[in-house]
């Protein structure tokens, strides 16, 4: 077969292929690099990284929604996890859930005045993807003023995952080897086991809450393929530059709230 015979489709899965390391994989790495220096830095300068950095991951989001056939209102999908983190610095959790419930009907009423978001289908992406964000954002800000080990666990066992996982749906396409999930979970789990026993944190809470945060970057991923994709494929990237956030957003918030729910 000649290189004329190959389609777009075939050349791009071939480069795909060779180079494991994507423009997402980068942005994603140089994300979660920001927010553990801010997470070094102090209690203000975290917040201020994690509102940045949900910002660019909501208008990421909201300008590759077309690929899904829908019209996200960005406006408040970019506002809302903001609010969320700023309630949460304030009030703890009452000003984060009244922050993201408020997005929620921010969004709701902004259709008196703009018609073009006034579907069903679209109303439901914004309030998911509200929801997604808000909750990252939230829950970072709530763990952060639990204590900065913890941050520094969850954003480890990340960060493992989604290598673990990355590494494993390469290899899979050329080798057909185990599932890119199950690698997640278990690179998630172990690093959970190694934050317990090096660290301050107590090993049964932050492996527990790692595994759970394992299974929150699927649910994550599911909900982002859902707005980017308009469909669900967990085996390859979404569309947009910082689709690998969708995953550890929604992850923050069930590690966050299995790490209360086990140390209280």
């Amino acid at each position: 077969m000649t290189q004329t015979d190959f389609t777009d489709d075939s050349r791009q899965a071939l480069l795909s292929i060779q180079s494991p390391v994507t423009l997402q994989s980068v942005l994603t790495a140089m994300l979660l690099l920001a927010l553990f220096v801010g997470n070094v830095s102090g209690l203000r300068a975290f917040v201020v990284v994690v509102v940045g950095a949900v910002a660019l991951w909501a208008w990421d989001l909201t300008e590759n929604s077309t690929a899904a056939n829908l019209s996200i209102n960005a406006l408040p999908v970019v506002l809302a996890p903001a609010a969320s983190a700023w309630g949460a610095y304030r009030w703890g959790f009452d000003g984060f859930a009244v922050a993201t419930v408020g997005g929620l009907a921010v969004a709701l009423t902004f259709t008196i005045f703009d018609k073009t978001h006034r579907s069903l289908k679209d109303l439901a992406a914004t309030g998911l993807a509200i929801i997604v964000g808000s909750t990252g954002a939230g829950a970072l800000t709530l763990l952060r003023m639990r204590w900065d080990i913890e941050v520094n666990a969850f954003l480890a066992v990340v960060a493992a995952a989604l290598i673990v996982g990355m590494a494993a749906r390469w290899l899979q396409v050329r080798f057909a080897l185990f599932d890119p999930n199950i690698g997640a979970l278990v690179a998630a789990a172990v690093v959970g086991l190694i934050a317990g026993l090096v660290s301050s944190v107590e090993l049964s809470p932050v492996f527990v809450a790692s595994v759970a945060a394992a299974g929150g970057l699927v649910a994550g991923q599911t909900a982002g393929s859902l707005l980017r994709r308009g469909s669900i494929s967990l085996t390859e990237d979404a569309p947009g530059a910082l689709s690998l956030m969708d995953g550890p957003l929604l992850a923050a918030g069930i590690f966050w709230l299995a790490m209360v729910t086990l140390t209280t």
